[in-house]
């Protein structure tokens, strides 16, 4: 592929330097776990549909939350004792051996238990994958990356479950019977297993490690209890509300998922293989909108709108679908066509939204938590948590399915649920703001009790903006200066003066931004910026993200961004391309444009080190006098005459004696003893002399 497609792609996935091969094998990754899920999940559900009436769901969705609780906490057990890698290929290998083992009995002694095992196995089996594919994206991408790539990390999971869900209306007529996809499905762990040993032995280190590691916090200051023993795990408001989040998530996808699967047969009555061609087709079509949804929207939604955005969407969509089939059901009655389409698109929405959306926006709230613990929390939640939740669900829809209720007052009751699921995510999303604020605060010995104001000042913002705006194209310029002046040894003084500015100007925007915000935040991220050791600059980004509006923000955290960058020059002026793009130009074309920069975009001692560097660079006697250096032997400045004189006179005496005849006597006898001397000393901020 050649260089400009390369870098095609790379703006349209928003790609940095030395992501596209950690991506590669979290793409791989996915891609074999959809193999799995596709033929999995359709053959589970044909069979049980086939051999049970819809009213026994519910009871498989106790089963599971069961199965679910054990699998997670001996997952979290063997955490902390197994590195991650052989974690992830040890639950690859046994779930594998369960679907191969379905399907040798499934041959052997067709039994009715096995499609309800089956449909048991489905939540507790992707609860476990999804925490050993995190488990590795969380170790391999940082919260910043991870907000920006959330669309593409499990895009391979979406590909493979498009080809798998389409694959079997073709594959069901060679194969025969819909238990047959079933060794496909385990060959997929297989050679996820394969991917993930990889992954484990090319990033050693990065999986060893935690991924972000706040300085450590007393257990007075902690933002989250270091166990569950003394406060225990809801002992936190934030845990409190991210707990009563996924306890309505999780009713909210079983209440569809009951209404939708409790449809199907009534459409489809011709056996287990007609059912899973449609159900084929169906997640098929889910997977192809949850595709386009992963690699042009989930990214550029949370980057621009934030995690607040992801974590709305998906119950404010779900909630107008459901109130739409509830209304249908109402007027044309719950077995009509238009009610059934409604609900199967309210099943879609989730299929689209859970997971290319809400899914990695909901995983960026454990980020806060301290590192050595996150897992354990993570774990705890979508553990214990969901799988109590599941286990309430399914008992109440045991007891509707008993006493015969029909699916729409299901629907109707769910219209509350998903409002309060609404309230919450916005007290989530306003815990997690402040939960980042005082992991700062803890960094910098700040009171956690005097959090901050976080409005702006709406009045100035667009003044602010425009200014940003223009020192956004000045730093730019300098980096692309600092980039083709880095091996020129001759403008060693450039560069150090230039770096100088450089500084000037990022501390003018965080001046900038104090006027529209809390200045104490403001100084807490400079600070933590300033000291990016420990993933603070993580949180420092994510605070501004938070607080900004779209449209600064697409300003500002680019600037940040690039100055993380600073030992980079190349990396930090691609974070830049988005805002102000450069051109590349030669060591003494860009000491020439340098000196023609507008007063204030660069200092007069930098343009001083410019003119001297010019002068290096262009030899001996006998060398380029240029045009630059002759035009500021008449600069109204001093300092830039002086240093055009010294570098005129090394290039070429007779051109400079030529030439200085032309300015009044004061100024040739100034210079004369300026270039009598040999040298230009000239003592700039940062101790060079020239």
């Amino acid at each position: 592929m050649s260089t400009a497609n390369t870098d095609r792609l790379r703006r349209l996935f928003a790609l940095q330097p030395g992501e596209a091969p950690r991506l590669a094998c979290l793409l791989l990754h996915s891609l074999f776990l959809g193999i799995f899920t596709a033929l999995y999940l359709s053959t589970a559900l044909a069979l049980f549909l086939a051999s049970f009436p819809i009213s026994i769901l519910p009871f498989a969705y106790i089963t599971s939350s069961l199965v679910g609780f054990t699998g997670v906490t001996l997952f979290t057990r063997l955490a902390r004792r197994v590195p991650p890698a052989r974690l992830v290929i040890f639950c690859l290998a046994t779930l594998a051996a369960a679907a191969t083992a379905f399907w040798g009995l499934s041959l052997a002694a067709p039994l009715s238990w096995i499609p309800f095992a089956m449909v048991v196995g489905i939540a507790p089996a992707i609860t476990l994958l999804d925490l050993g594919f995190w488990t590795i994206a969380g170790r391999l991408f940082d919260l910043r990356q991870g907000k920006r790539l959330a669309g593409l990390i499990g895009a391979g999971e979406v590909v493979a479950s498009i080809l798998g869900f389409f694959l079997i209306p073709v594959l069901l007529p060679l194969l025969g019977r819909p238990v047959q996809l079933l060794p496909i499905a385990a060959a997929g762990l297989v050679l996820c297993a394969a991917v993930v040993a990889y992954t484990g032995r090319r990033y050693r280190d990065l999986l060893a490690a935690e991924a972000i590691k706040p300085r450590e916090a007393s257990p007075e200051t902690s933002p989250v209890p270091p166990r569950s023993g003394r406060r225990g795990l809801f002992g936190g408001r934030y845990f409190t509300l991210i707990a009563l989040s996924m306890t309505l998530f999780t009713a909210a996808f079983y209440l569809v998922d009951f209404a939708f699967l409790s449809e199907v047969p009534a459409f489809f009555k011709e056996g287990s293989g007609q059912v899973a061609q449609f159900l084929g087709f169906f997640f098929g079509a889910a997977k192809i909108c949850e595709l386009l949804v992963k690699t042009f929207l989930s990214g550029r939604l949370l980057s621009q709108f934030g995690l607040r955005a992801g974590l709305l969407l998906l119950p404010a969509a779900l909630l107008g679908c459901v109130l739409f089939a509830v209304a249908a059901g109402a007027v044309f009655g719950g077995r009509s066509i238009s009610f059934f389409v409604l609900v199967a698109l309210a099943k879609l929405v989730w299929t689209m939204l859970s997971r290319a959306v809400f899914d990695p926006s909901y995983r960026m709230l454990y980020q806060p938590l301290p590192a050595a613990s996150r897992l354990t929390y993570q774990a705890g939640l979508e553990g214990r948590v969901r799988q109590i939740a599941v286990f309430l669900v399914g008992t109440l829809l045991a007891l509707a399915a008993g006493y015969g209720a029909d699916v729409l007052p299901l629907l109707a009751a769910l219209l509350p649920a998903l409002g309060a699921w609404i309230f919450v995510v916005v007290l989530v999303y306003r815990e997690y703001r402040n939960r980042l604020l005082r992991t700062l605060s803890n960094r910098h010995a700040e009171p956690d009790s005097a959090l901050p104001a976080l409005l702006a000042a709406p009045d100035q913002e667009p003044i602010v903006r425009r200014r940003i705006e223009e020192l956004g194209e000045r730093i730019a310029w300098d980096t692309a200066a600092l980039l083709d002046l880095d091996r020129e040894p001759a403008a060693a003084a450039t560069r150090r003066s230039l770096a100088l500015d450089l500084d000037a100007k990022r501390q003018t925007v965080f001046d900038l931004l104090a006027r529209l915000y809390d200045p104490m935040v403001i100084e807490q991220v400079r600070r933590s910026l300033a000291d990016a050791g420990g993933g603070a600059s993580v949180y420092a980004l994510e605070i501004l993200d938070v607080l900004m509006s779209p449209d600064l923000k697409a300003l500002v955290l680019p600037l940040l961004e690039a100055m993380l960058e600073e030992a980079d020059p190349a990396a930090g002026l691609a974070r830049l391309e988005a805002i102000a793009p450069q051109q590349h130009l030669a060591p003494p074309d860009r000491l020439a444009a340098l000196l023609h920069r507008e007063a204030g975009s660069v200092s007069l001692e930098t343009k001083a080190c410019a003119l001297a560097a010019l002068g290096e660079l262009a030899g001996g006697a006998g060398g380029e006098v240029r045009a630059d250096l002759v035009a500021n032997l008449f600069h109204p400045e001093p300092l830039l005459q002086a240093a055009a004189a010294a570098a005129i006179h090394r290039i070429d005496p007779a051109a400079y004696a030529l030439h200085v005849r032309k300015l009044p006597a004061a100024d040739r006898e100034r210079l004369d003893q300026v270039v009598d001397q040999r040298t230009l000393r000239i003592r700039l901020p940062l101790g060079a002399i020239i």
